[in-house]
């Protein structure tokens, strides 16, 4: 039996959550997904204990992935941090790297996603 992955999943689209989650469970039963709209939201319910990794929208109403990533890092620094975006610049995946966020997956691309997500939780 396989370790539960509880990923905290920063997402202000609703839809993409489900469509995220849903995926999850049909391709791999061991991540559960948690639903955070907002950074604001995101903070707020942040747990180091809980959380094995975070899976953040690049843009949202409320922030950028990296400046998130910034802050999660500093409560708990081992924590590994995915951007996912529709479309990644390079100048976008510069300043993620620079935040400290682990690496960066197309939204379109769900199963790479959570590939990522799997082979991050095993490091």
């Amino acid at each position: 039996m396989s370790k539960t992955i509880t990923v905290l999943y920063i997402e202000d689209e609703a839809a993409q959550f489900a469509l995220m989650k849903i995926q999850a469970e049909r391709l791999d039963a061991s991540i559960q997904l948690v639903h955070a709209a907002t950074a604001e939201d995101a903070l707020s319910v942040f747990d180091p204990t809980v959380h094995d990794l975070v899976l953040c929208d690049y843009n949202l109403p409320d922030a950028e992935a990296p400046d998130i990533a910034a802050k999660i890092l500093e409560q708990s620094p081992n924590t590994p941090i995915l951007a996912i975006s529709e479309a990644f610049t390079d100048d976008r995946i510069e300043k993620a790297k620079e935040a400290g966020i682990a690496g960066c997956v197309e939204k379109s691309d769900i199963q790479a996603c959570l590939e990522k997500i799997g082979q991050l939780a095993a490091a």
